[in-house]
């Protein structure tokens, strides 16, 4: 076999070995992948021949999600928890190493490398190929509710997207039939544990100005959906509790007065007429 020398670097590290005449390389697939969150990653590295040496894989991971940091630095993967690794020797037509990322979330948000150490009898080299860029999305739930405001006759409608990732989302009003909408600026998103994000926005709607049966819509638009998100609420689901208060403050006390008057004159008789 025609051998000759070869140096091959690993990040920081370079060791002195040798190749055969076709090369051996490191084939890494598939080159993108595109997960929800909660689903499972699986990422293959292989030889693209056999090489005749012991081959030790190892598997590092440079992330992405925005609490990394600016100066990102990469990090040995290990065996536990979420992730598993398995080798196969004497796969064909050459070994072969598998990287399973279970239930992803969005701190898995990153790239993946992969490199092999060939031991031989007196021989060795260090291979390493590209990258498995691995993007992570969780799809956000939109959520709308009314309430009253200090202000007599007015309502607000608070609008909330929770549990997205990227954390760039955009949340706007549609109110036609009642004018232009004056919300309040969408709120910076606020951090999960899980790596996902909030954020809500709040819009101030007086009772003259909605007409009855008119909507007023909270529309989502994210990266993990296909189509906007939208939900609506029409006057009369959010002026209900006022009007149903209202009714009870007169038909109340109307009841309570012909309550009395049937009381009064069952108990008490009628005059006598002389």
């Amino acid at each position: 076999m025609n051998l000759h020398g070869g140096i091959y670097c690993l990040w920081a590290f370079c060791f002195t070995g040798t190749t055969v005449g076709n090369p051996i390389k490191l084939l890494l697939s598939p080159s993108h992948l595109s997960l929800l969150a909660g689903e499972n990653a699986t990422l293959s590295c292989r030889l693209n021949q056999n090489s005749g040496f012991k081959s030790y894989f190892y598997w590092k991971a440079v992330k992405q999600h925005p609490t990394a940091g600016e100066n990102k630095t990469s990090d040995f993967i290990e065996e536990k928890g979420r992730f598993s690794i398995s080798t196969e020797e004497d796969s064909p037509p050459a070994a072969v190493s598998t990287l399973l990322i279970s239930d992803v979330s969005p701190y898995d948000h990153g790239r993946y490398f992969c490199a092999v150490h060939l031991l031989g009898d007196t021989t060795h080299a260090l291979l390493n190929g590209t990258y498995i860029q691995l993007d992570v999305k969780a799809r956000p739930q939109l959520s709308l509710t009314s309430h009253p405001s200090n202000t007599s006759g007015s309502r607000i409608l608070s609008c909330s997207a929770v549990g997205y990732y990227p954390p760039d989302v955009s949340l706007s009003w549609d109110g036609s039939s009642i004018g232009v909408l004056s919300p309040t600026p969408q709120g910076p998103p606020t951090l999960h544990r899980d790596g996902s994000y909030s954020t809500s926005s709040t819009l101030l709607v007086t009772e003259a100005l909605w007409i009855t049966g008119a909507e007023i819509a909270c529309v989502l638009s994210h990266s993990s959906l296909t189509e906007p998100l939208r939900k609506s609420i029409r006057q009369e689901d959010t002026f209900s509790d006022a009007a149903v208060i209202t009714r009870h403050c007169v038909i109340v006390p109307a009841l309570v007065i012909e309550i009395l008057c049937v009381v009064y004159f069952s108990l008490c008789p009628a005059p006598v007429r002389n």
